[in-house]
């Protein structure tokens, strides 16, 4: 869900829901890892055309998750 919340006092425009959580817990792995950048299975699947430059690093566990996801990065982004 994405919007303005808040009061008269202080207003900002948010994000909020599982899929942000998500994104949010994979951007916060990537720091001990070589990869600028984590992609979940779902995120690579809804692309548009393939992608020739993302590789598979691992199915991962990603806090508040029940199953293991399966992460994506770009190939060259750090890891040789």
């Amino acid at each position: 869900m994405a919007g303005t919340v808040g009061s008269e006092e202080r207003f900002e425009y948010t994000v909020i829901g599982d899929t942000t959580n998500t994104a949010s817990r994979l951007e916060g792995m990537t720091k001990v890892t070589p990869h600028m950048l984590f992609m979940a299975d779902s995120t690579r699947a809804r692309l548009q055309r393939e992608a020739d430059d993302l590789v598979r690093v691992e199915e991962m566990e990603v806090r508040a998750r029940q199953a293991k996801v399966a992460i994506w990065s770009v190939a060259g982004d750090g890891t040789g």
